[in-house]
């Protein structure tokens, strides 16, 4: 090993590495706790931001089944009109045959006719293999839950409610869809 010699000394002086102190431990775990910390504050607003995003994805499934079930009870009702135009029954005697206002329904676009249920509970859907939400057990189940309500409003109109109820993260969400039927033909 080489001895160090003043004029040695004199040059690491000349550059001040002999005088220069380290960082003591500290000051270390004080940095250390600072960007803990702020890593903490940015997992945190990430975990939220993923829930929200799910809230949100659901919420607009959501939408959407609402939506198909108000266009389901439409079909229903067009199509009763096309079936009363062929048996020469006035239109105004059949528009809400099978989607008669009073009951609550569930209904899919597979389904011939609207099914009456008692209650939101009976009316689970499930995706099938082509990723479409149906009534069918054999299905992959899914958190949502369609009724559909029919109520008069008169002979020529009846109000529609669709909600659409779901569970996620052990709280219950719901989104409803309304809107009026015509016998206007």
């Amino acid at each position: 090993m080489k001895n160090i010699n003043r004029k040695d000394i004199k040059d690491l002086e000349s550059i001040n590495l002999l005088n220069k102190k380290g960082f003591s431990l500290m000051e270390v775990m004080g940095v250390l706790f600072i960007v803990m910390v702020g890593m903490v504050g940015v997992m945190s607003l990430v975990i939220q931001n993923i829930q929200v995003k799910d809230i949100n994805t659901n919420r607009i499934i959501a939408h959407q089944l609402a939506q198909e079930g108000v266009e389901l009870i439409r079909k229903q009702r067009d199509t009763n009109w096309i079936g009363c135009s062929k048996i020469a029954s006035p239109a105004q005697d059949c528009w809400l045959s099978n989607i008669e206002p009073g009951f609550s329904y569930k209904v899919d676009f597979n389904d011939t006719y609207p099914e009456i249920v008692t209650s939101i509970e009976e009316t689970n859907l499930y995706k099938n293999v082509d990723n479409m939400y149906v009534h069918n057990f054999s299905s992959q189940e899914t958190p949502f839950y369609r009724m559909i309500e029919i109520t008069s409003i008169n002979e020529y109109s009846a109000y529609v409610t669709v909600t659409v109820n779901w569970q996620e993260r052990a709280e219950m969400y719901s989104y409803s869809a309304e809107t009026v039927l015509f016998n206007w033909k």
